[in-house]
């Protein structure tokens, strides 16, 4: 469109759509979990004025006739004016394999955190995790984002585009591996590379551990090491190795403040 033309352009009620994708949320914020709504603050940082709350309405009005995720690119139809659907394309720069490997060294470290991920969930302390390496969770840095739609608006993000933003956190709210998947890894590959780490710290732990029977297991050997073990029979060691409890408010670190009990306790079974 033409600066002429623009200057000369008025936004038009869009065509009635039918079949269309309607956001879950009514009103207020889009998305529940952490992760969806992160998802969304990458797009309100973009200046767009009027168009997120003209996104809102046409996502919540059912405007996105369709909405199809492809590796790094998302590819969706969303009824405007015109009888013809606009076409909508976002497509985000994957991260290099250096990165996914610093990404994935640190999932490592801490175990609690791939365990999280292997249960579906993305615990905040990942970000946290992240930040601290100099390593970003969501794409924000507008310049890996580029984006486009056949509508007229000369503006990018138009609303049509913020209404596919929206859906999409409404949708990492049940799917958070999007998260990975729109920067270059897939979730199959994000559990295989994390499911080896995870099989095998299972693989080192004695198979008492998993035993439902406390008596057997405070009677058992001496622990293996671990990475980060402070020596063979330290009786925190699995604590140790998952990392910094996030909900634990003490001035020393958990695994510090339980080791007297889990060494009183292992001495009265030997």
């Amino acid at each position: 469109m033409t600066m002429e033309n623009w200057r000369s352009y008025r936004p038009r009620a869009p065509r009635e759509a039918r079949g269309g994708i309607k956001a879950s949320s009514r009103r207020g914020d889009f998305a529940e979990s952490w992760w969806g709504k992160r998802w969304i603050e990458v797009l309100e940082s973009f200046p767009l004025g009027a168009r997120l709350g003209r996104g809102k309405a046409c996502a919540r009005r059912g405007q996105v006739l369709s909405l199809d995720v492809r590796g790094g690119r998302v590819e969706a139809q969303v009824q405007g004016s015109r009888a013809k659907p606009y076409r909508c394309h976002i497509d985000i720069a994957p991260f290099d394999e250096e990165i996914w490997r610093r990404i994935l060294d640190v999932l490592g470290a801490h175990a609690y955190l791939a365990a999280a991920l292997l249960g579906g969930r993305v615990p905040p302390e990942l970000e946290d995790a992240l930040e601290r390496e100099g390593l970003p969770l969501f794409p924000v840095d507008e310049r890996r984002i580029a984006m486009s739609c056949s509508c007229p608006d000369w503006s990018v993000p138009c609303k049509h585009l913020a209404a596919v933003f929206y859906l999409l956190g409404e949708r990492m709210d049940g799917d958070p591996f999007l998260i990975f998947e729109l920067q270059g890894l897939s979730r199959e590959e994000l559990l295989r590379r994390v499911g080896v780490e995870a099989v095998s710290l299972e693989e080192e732990l004695a198979p008492e551990l998993l035993t439902a029977d406390g008596e057997t297991f405070w009677r058992t050997a001496p622990l293996p090491p671990l990475p980060g073990d402070r020596g063979v029979g330290d009786p925190a060691a699995l604590l140790r190795q998952m990392g910094p409890f996030p909900l634990w408010r003490g001035e020393e670190p958990l695994e510090e403040a339980l080791e007297p009990v889990y060494r009183a306790v292992r001495e009265k079974y030997r």
